[in-house]
């Protein structure tokens, strides 16, 4: 069976112009009301709907040139000599860190959340609350979710509720269900008097509220704040490979958002300007006992050389050999400045791997990647920390968080050694160089050996001294120095408009679904009824053996109509289904017993088979039709007979047949017999002896036999009547019939293996006849 129903609704061609036919005046009703509805209801959600404000604010991120990848050793020693920061993804991670985020919310925002619960709308109070709630003691943390109600009754006092579940509410009215703290509930209270339960305590004051007025509060729940708060957060760079970040924020409060953005910035910079301070410092106590150690050897440096020259004041190096001890003197400073890096290094890896993670402030100039890296530990801690509040270690974002964790750990270490192994080898590049060096200065004179030795010393700690001193300066500047790498470029602003809702795109939108749905509600109707010859073919395999034109005129509908307008186009869609029965019929001895039935009442059926009886008897073929509706019969309506007696009366003996058969009075081949008297046992009549023998004696008398039957759907008579019929017509009224009906009647024809079984579609309006019309001249046409 072919069924291509989209949704249930019975499906159209939609063209531009059927999409413009909504607006046409039968549409217009359905439309206009749809749409207003819509509007309607966009309306309703901009008044209720808590308006949102957005701001912003952008930095400027310092990122210097050596933060970047380390390749080769001049690259590790650029990246450790560079006081940079971190690049820009990592600034943004710490933004929008639990640690950061914390500190910023535990400024503007307070434990408690106030609203106002009068009206439609709802309003939060972000300074000077008509209430203040302090004091505050949580021992459950399921309180967090609690709302409470205060309604004030005067300035002294108050009835303290909280919101609860449907279907709480519902069990507490039975005292079936109540909690340890419903007794606190529900009381007056006085202002500026504990209120306790076994859970909580806290106080309320009266800052401003009236006698009448009611308000709502809950605590903040610290954990999911900062979640709500990153969902809020929108950090980003201002484009592709730009140091400037651009900060949004979006709250119900405009000042809020402004003094967040505000709050946040300053946070960041003072962080910043802290951890340069901490790095400095732990770096210049470590400059310092170098500095220490290398001055006593300087000292000691000097007088050696001076005591030296003093005894030898004729020995003196030529330019030469001054050449060899410079040389020397500088890779030996540069190696000095190797092997102290390459000690340092080696402590700060001790501490790693005793897992002292927080060591690495003091290095974190000195090597960016690693400081990157332990950052990421610290939120991935951070992230872990506050899963455990609410989560079992064992559950699965736990365990994946710990895993992250792990995996930075392993990084870190990895880098760690790859430092090490490029630090290594440099040192011992720099001592092959110096120890080349040194063989060419073996090769002076004794004296002049000894001397140029004593000034080598001499000029690498001088030099080393210089060099440490010289870092400390600029240490000891760093700390000094208030002045952060982060600049403000946009200040944020108190927003006049809300951001969300967008009153144009809520309004178009509620326009767009009235549209749409007024659409839905013309074109894919859901009352799925059978319209067209092509729903039928959609929900049927049966042939469809004829089209009935709608008929206007009641009166005229009502009756054998052909026989009054023989030449109408309806006479001719019956003359069409005439022919069709030809084919259809299969090849009889005697006459051919055509069965008409419908699913319901009111489709037809006993129009159709008047009228077609009527069409048969027009012609040379001999025609009875019998009024089988023994339940509620229409047949002699149709041609204005009296129905004292009929075939209801033949089946019961009561009368004979030649009593009963009404001949037209034009049409000579054209009998009927009327159903007679109601029956008080119709099924059993029709399944009878006599029916059986009633059909073969008319078979014999006549070329077609019409049954008109009762619907299908209703009664099972007309099914006792099938194994009778040569030709079963359903005939299907076009929006009328529902679609089940006759996925019904496919079902019937299945399971009862019926033959020679076809469709009529009737009283089908111009509008779905998709058949070309007839030319009414063509058929009055006189010569």
């Amino acid at each position: 069976m072919r069924d291509r129903r989209v949704a249930g609704s019975s499906y159209e061609m939609v063209s531009f112009a059927s999409l413009l036919s909504i607006f046409n005046r039968k549409n217009i009703i359905k439309t206009v009301p749809i749409t207003l509805f819509f509007l309607l209801l966009g309306l309703l959600y901009l008044y209720i709907a808590t308006p949102r404000y957005m701001s912003h604010t952008s930095l400027e991120v310092e990122v210097p040139a050596g933060n970047q990848r380390i390749g080769r050793v001049e690259d590790l020693i650029a990246a450790m000599q560079n006081p940079g920061i971190a690049d820009i993804d990592t600034e943004i991670d710490v933004l929008r860190s639990d640690m950061l985020l914390s500190k910023v919310a535990s400024k503007i925002y307070t434990s408690v959340r106030y609203t106002d619960t009068s009206g439609l709308k709802k309003r939060e109070f972000y300074k000077n609350p008509p209430i203040l709630v302090n004091d505050i003691h949580i021992y459950d943390k399921r309180l967090f979710s609690t709302t409470f109600i205060v309604k004030v009754l005067d300035k002294n006092r108050f009835i303290l509720s909280y919101k609860k579940p449907l279907l709480k509410k519902l069990l507490s009215q039975f005292r079936i269900f109540e909690t340890e703290n419903d007794s606190v509930f529900d009381r007056i209270y006085r202002f500026s008097e504990p209120v306790k339960g076994k859970s909580f305590s806290f106080i309320i004051h009266n800052t401003g509220a009236k006698a009448g007025d009611s308000y709502r509060f809950s605590f903040y729940y610290k954990p999911e704040l900062i979640k709500n708060i990153k969902k809020n957060l929108n950090i980003k760079p201002a484009s592709a490979r730009s140091s400037v970040i651009k900060i949004t924020y979006e709250d119900i409060d405009p000042y809020r958002v402004r003094d967040f953005l505000n709050m946040l910035t300053q946070s960041y910079i003072a962080l910043n300007i802290d951890k340069k301070s901490k790095n400095a410092s732990s770096t210049l106590a470590f400059l310092d006992r170098q500095l220490a150690q290398i001055k006593k050897e300087l000292q000691h440096s000097s007088n050696l050389l001076k005591r030296y020259k003093e005894r030898n004041s004729f020995i003196d190096i030529d330019t030469k050999s001054r050449e060899i001890v410079d040389k020397l003197i500088d890779y030996e400073k540069a190696y000095a400045q190797a092997k102290l890096q390459y000690q340092t290094f080696k402590i700060l890896r001790a501490e790693l791997r005793r897992g002292n993670y927080a060591a690495m402030s003091g290095f974190g100039r000195a090597y960016p990647i690693l400081d990157n890296m332990v950052q990421q530990l610290q939120d991935a801690e951070a992230r872990k920390a506050e899963l455990l509040i609410t989560l079992t270690p064992m559950h699965p974002e736990v365990v994946a968080a710990q895993r992250r964790i792990a995996q930075i750990k392993r990084g870190i270490n990895e880098v760690a050694a790859g430092i090490d192994k490029e630090l290594k080898q440099h040192l011992l590049a720099l001592k092959r160089m110096v120890s080349k060096e040194r063989s060419y200065m073996k090769q002076l004179p004794e004296k002049e050996q000894n001397l140029a030795n004593l000034e080598r010393v001499f000029g690498v700690n001088e030099k080393l001294y210089l060099y440490l001193l010289q870092r400390r300066s600029e240490l000891s500047l760093l700390q000094a120095s208030k002045v952060s790498d982060i600049r403000v470029l946009d200040k944020p602003y108190v927003a006049l408009k809300p951001s969300k809702p967008n009153k144009t795109i809520v309004l178009m939108t509620s326009l767009f679904l009235g549209l749409l749905f007024s659409f839905f509600a013309t074109f894919f109707r859901f009352n799925t009824k059978i319209r067209t010859a092509e729903d039928v073919e959609r929900n049927s395999d049966l042939p469809l053996l004829g089209i009935i034109p709608y008929v206007e005129e009641k009166d005229l509908y009502n009756s054998a109509y052909v026989l009054k307008e023989p030449t109408s186009t309806a006479a001719e869609a019956f003359r069409a289904i005439r022919s069709n029965l030809e084919y259809i019929a299969p090849a009889t001895e005697g006459g051919k017993v055509i069965l008409v039935t419908s699913s319901v009442p009111n489709e037809g059926k006993t129009v159709v088979a008047a009228n077609l009886a009527s069409v048969l008897g027009m012609s040379e073929k001999r025609v009875i039709i019998l009024s089988l509706d023994l339940r509620r019969p229409e047949l002699h309506h149709k041609f204005g007979l009296s129905n004292k007696l009929g075939i209801s009366d033949v089946l019961s003996g009561k009368a004979e047949l030649k009593n009963v058969v009404w001949e037209h009075t034009v049409y000579k081949n054209l009998n009927i017999v009327t159903s007679g008297r109601i029956p008080p046992n119709p099924a059993e009549l029709l399944a009878s002896t006599n029916m059986k023998k009633l059909i073969e004696k008319l078979k014999q008398e006549y070329d077609y036999i019409i049954l008109d039957t009762p619907p299908i759907n209703y009664v099972a008579d007309a099914m006792a009547l099938f194994k009778y019929a040569d030709v079963i017509l359903f005939v299907v009224k076009s929006d009328f019939t529902d679609e089940k009906y006759l996925k019904a009647f496919n079902e019937i024809v299945r399971k009862m293996n019926l033959k020679h079984v076809g469709i009529v579609l009737n009283s089908v309006k111009k509008k779905y006849n998709k058949l070309e019309q007839f030319d009414r001249k063509y058929l009055y046409y006189e010569p």
